[in-house]
């Protein structure tokens, strides 16, 4: 019998490893592999393969994810700027609101004001006006 691969030892997977799972997730990690055309154990094989060196990084984000997880930040960061600017604003807008409403009942009083002053003038004048008519008559 001749050895196809001369010189190249064959590793011949024997031994099993198992593992627990909800039927869930078996249903799953079958349908996955099913997707792939492989056997559950040759996907589970392949997955174990690959990411035997990674363990220390499950948990972890992904380059990707901490660059979306910074933009998030920054964004809620620039959110919270703006919305203590809104803050703010609307205080300034408030401000300036009632400090034009006191200018108007200030602008009405001195209306007012006045109102009665060209009242008194007009008495004043017209009391004026008797006196020199008495004076007149008088003289």
């Amino acid at each position: 019998m001749k050895n196809k691969n001369k010189g190249h030892k064959e590793k011949y997977r024997n031994m099993t490893i198992s593992l627990k799972v909800a039927s869930e997730e078996k249903i799953m990690l079958r349908r996955l592999a099913e997707k792939y055309k492989v056997s559950l154990s040759e996907f589970m094989y392949n997955l174990v393969m690959c990411f035997k060196n990674q363990y220390d990084y499950i948990g972890m984000l992904s380059p990707k994810e901490e660059k979306l997880a910074e933009n998030l930040r920054l964004e809620k960061k620039k959110n919270a700027k703006l919305n203590v600017q809104i803050q703010n604003t609307d205080f300034r807008v408030e401000m300036e609101m009632n400090h034009r409403i006191q200018i108007q009942n200030e602008n009405h009083e001195l209306a007012y004001e006045l109102k009665e002053q060209k009242a008194i003038n007009t008495e004043q004048a017209e009391e004026l006006k008797r006196q020199k008519e008495i004076t007149h008559k008088i003289n």
